[in-house]
């Protein structure tokens, strides 16, 4: 661990938690996303739109980031690209799934 921050120390001038939390944003937004469909929703998705979505919606973020500046100034997105990363995640999902058949009776 040591040699982690000493590493990290070399490499950026900001804080190393600041970082640490960025990457924590990009990587638990998509988790935040696919666990608030699965407890808000009763609607099923295709097992593969999952890992493309979660993968996807990091680099969209990231785009949104990085070409944020030339229309709104000099805002920078911070924490909250976690709530932005997980938001495009769930409502990717609700826009591509169905109503889950009930299986006993046959009714939506």
């Amino acid at each position: 661990f040591l040699l982690l921050v000493f590493f990290f120390r070399t490499i950026d001038n900001g804080s190393l938690i600041d970082m640490l939390l960025k990457i924590a944003s990009y990587t638990y937004g998509p988790l935040l996303g696919i666990f608030g469909f699965g407890i808000l929703t009763n609607r099923s998705v295709k097992p593969w739109l999952v890992p493309i979505v979660s993968i996807l919606a990091p680099f969209f973020c990231y785009l949104l980031q990085s070409q944020w500046a030339p229309y709104f100034g000099d805002y920078k997105f911070g924490l909250e690209l976690l709530i932005i990363n997980g938001g495009l995640v769930f409502f990717t999902m609700l826009l591509f799934s169905n109503k889950q058949v009930n299986v006993i009776d046959g009714r939506a």
